[in-house]
């Protein structure tokens, strides 16, 4: 832990408050981190889905895809849009993301598994 690393360790008087103090900042830099990182998600589908008519290509892609698609993890959605989207092999995703080309068909199928629950539930 980098408290225990800190120059300020040796000084500082109630270690224990040091360390909640310390646990605290970084679970709330961690909720921060992952707001700024769905704000920035949301601006660049935004504006992908505003400026480009054809962002769909032969794909279907009405409310409701649009919402399973958004309620899946940053990776799924980068996964599923790299493959359908961007016609991409395994490969070539695994490259772009810096994952394996296994982590890509699991991502994959957990994407489209959990994107046909939400679509059977709307109807």
């Amino acid at each position: 832990m980098s408290a225990l690393q800190s120059r300020r360790w040796g000084t500082v008087d109630d270690r224990v408050g040091y360390l909640y103090r310390c646990v605290l900042n970084a679970g709330r830099m961690e909720l921060r981190s992952a707001a700024r990182r769905r704000r920035r998600e949301d601006r660049v589908f935004r504006r992908r889905t505003s400026t480009n008519d054809d962002f769909a290509g032969d794909f279907l892609v009405t409310p409701e895809v649009r919402s399973a698609i958004g309620a899946l993890s940053p990776r799924q959605r980068a996964v599923v849009f790299l493959t359908y989207w961007e016609d991409l092999d395994e490969r070539a995703v695994a490259r772009r993301l810096d994952i394996s080309v296994g982590s890509v068909r699991q991502h994959l199928h957990r994407a489209k598994q959990r994107i046909g629950r939400q679509l059977d539930d709307a109807v």
